[in-house]
């Protein structure tokens, strides 16, 4: 079967109430609350579709991504890799998902790649999701929502941890991956 590489990125923030949220937008075909995402271009590896995806969704633009982990030697690259250009974000996951109708780019059954990525927004400046019905979401308001079960698990998943791990998160934020 076909398999098509995308990225995802699930979205959070801490809001100034200190509680943080889930962004999410509401799919057109599928109707259906998920993360931002697509298919990844020719042209960019899986963060960059990520990244790309989101600013084209949900207009936020100010997204950090934060990685699963950071511990490479500090003497990396090693040699003889002198050509490394550069290090390219970790997803969190990478799954599978097939498509037994298709979708816009291909209409025969394919599979997903999905690279599911997360990103902390700093500042959320204007929203701009015309094609998308766009919102923020507590762990608690997940529940009500109609989306995909791994949606939701993710989602209450990275809250919880994020809410667990402010310090660490702030400091993903801080540093930025360009």
């Amino acid at each position: 079967m076909i398999k098509h590489s995308t990225a995802t990125v699930y979205i959070l923030h801490r809001f100034d109430d200190g509680q943080w949220r889930l962004a999410l937008i509401e799919h057109p075909l599928w109707h259906k609350w998920v993360p931002a995402g697509g298919h990844v271009e020719p042209t960019e590896n899986a963060a960059e579709a990520a990244l790309r995806e989101a600013a084209e969704e949900t207009g936020l633009r100010d997204l950090r991504l934060v990685e699963p982990h950071t511990d490479l030697p500090r003497d990396y690259p090693p040699v003889p890799h002198d050509d490394v250009v550069a290090r390219v974000p970790v997803p969190w996951w990478i799954m599978e998902f097939e498509l037994p109708s298709g979708d816009r780019h291909l209409s025969e059954p394919h599979i997903h790649v999905d690279h599911q990525f997360v990103a902390v927004a700093g500042d959320l400046g204007r929203i701009d999701a015309e094609d998308h019905p766009f919102g923020w979401y507590t762990a608690d308001e997940l529940a009500e929502l109609h989306a995909f079960q791994d949606v939701l698990v993710t989602g209450r998943h990275l809250l919880e941890k994020a809410s667990q791990q402010v310090s660490g998160w702030i400091r993903a934020v801080s540093a930025g991956v360009e």
